[in-house]
This record gives structure tokens, C-alpha cells and sequence, in this order.
């Protein structure tokens, strides 16, 4: 049985925005598209897919009843999670074969290619035609 059988996320990239969802904890649906760079339809979509089987509730903003919250349901986390989780040990005992001034070089490497990457996201939304 696949996630997709079960009513879940149906593909990696559902899971990684659920995943992304997951750690910034409640985040609006336009929040999530910005974060993401796709758009708020495509979201929606995605949001609908994971609210089905309670991976995601949506709740109604106190302070501005026009915004909804999507909120991550802890107790039913994707089985991605499990294995996302791993990547990170992985990942952890990697990162100790190097210096401090070493990661700092890799810090600051990943830390500009993000900011460019989201620099070139934007402006691929903000284009013609999309």
C-alpha cells in the first residue's frame, strides 16, 4: 500500500511541503505557497490532499476570520518523516569530519545559495504567462 493508497501525499514533493509545513508549525496557505514558490492553487491542492486522511487540519484565524491556519497533526506523521529523519544522522555524522572554519565556508556557501534561489523563485512568479 502506498501513501497515496491510504489517502496521503502522493508523491516526494507533497511530503517535503507537508515536511516544511511540519517545522514552521500553524503557516497559512500563502505562507506556504510564498515558502514553497508554488502557487496558492497548487497549495490548496496539495492542502486538500493532506487534510483527507488528518495529516493537516485547517482552522479559522481568531484574529482575522478572512485567514485560515493549516495546522500540522503531530500524532499523524508521514512515514517520510521516519526517513528524513535518518538523512539528518546521516548527514550529522558527515558534518563531524570537519572544522569549524570548514563549516563555516559551508555555511555560508548554502546560506547564499538559498537567498539566490528564492531571489530566483520570486522572479519566476512575478514573470508573464505563469
Amino acid at each position: 500500500m502506498t501513501a497515496g493508497d491510504r489517502g496521503g501525499p502522493r508523491d516526494p514533493g507533497r511530503s517535503s511541503l507537508f515536511c516544511r509545513a511540519s517545522r514552521k508549525g500553524p503557516i497559512t496557505a500563502g505562507q506556504l505557497a510564498e515558502l514553497t514558490g508554488l502557487t496558492s492553487g497548487a497549495v490548496t491542492g496539495v492542502i486538500d490532499r493532506l487534510e483527507k486522511p488528518g495529516y493537516v487540519r485547517r482552522v479559522r484565524d481568531a484574529g482575522d476570520r478572512r485567514r485560515v491556519i493549516i495546522e500540522p497533526i503531530p500524532e499523524h506523521e508521514l512515514p517520510i518523516n521516519a526517513s528524513m529523519e535518518a538523512g539528518v544522522r546521516t548527514l550529522d555524522e558527515l558534518l563531524e569530519d570537519y572544522s569549524d572554519e570548514q563549516l563555516a565556508v559551508i555555511h555560508d556557501f548554502l546560506r547564499r545559495s538559498v537567498a539566490m534561489t528564492e531571489r530566483a523563485t520570486a522572479g519566476a512568479r512575478e514573470r508573464p504567462g505563469r
